[in-house]
């Protein structure tokens, strides 16, 4: 195996209802910038991991949940790490993200993320790379090399998009 990894049906769709489930009994919010959305075009510069249009409600979930525990054991057979963040992260209709590496200031350098897609129902939402582009399914899962590879991810529109997301570092 190597990245970008894709898995389909890593979880099932109930699983994945029961991390919304708990994301909206549980859920907070943080801003993020309202502007208004123009589709990339352009030159590939990384414009830093920010979310634009609409606010974000990300939760954690718990260390020992069992789709925690599955992720982190997949993404061990690709390198070894420590998990940094894990946070179910619900995309609201008008929120998108500029090209972007993740890079944090304050942590240790991220080495690789991995995104498990929950729902499916709205447009854009997607995951576009140069030459990749993943499509969010209920249960896909995404692994790649997230402060090498940038990416970006289009416009939500017509539902709310959610996903759990992981950070690693070395």
């Amino acid at each position: 195996m190597s990245l970008p990894y894709t898995e389909d049906e890593f979880i099932s769709e109930s699983e994945c209802q029961r991390l919304i489930d708990y994301a909206l009994a549980n859920k907070g919010s943080t801003r993020s910038l309202n502007h208004t959305y123009e589709p990339f075009e352009g030159e590939w510069i990384d414009h830093g991991a920010m979310y634009w249009g609409n606010s974000v409600d990300p939760v954690t979930p718990e260390e020992d949940d069992p789709v925690v525990l599955a992720v982190n054991a997949k993404v061990q057979t690709f390198q070894e790490c420590t998990l940094e963040y894990a946070g179910i992260v619900r995309w609201p209709v008008d929120t998108w993200m500029k090209p972007h590496v993740d890079s944090n200031t304050g942590h240790k350098q991220n080495v690789l993320a991995a995104m498990l897609y929950l729902n499916d129902g709205f447009t854009g939402g997607n995951l576009i790379f140069k030459d990749i582009f993943v499509e969010p399914k209920p249960g896909r899962l995404f692994i790649f090399k997230n402060s090498e590879n940038l990416h970006y991810v289009n416009k939500v529109e017509g539902s709310e998009r959610f996903v759990l997301s992981f950070w690693y570092h070395i």
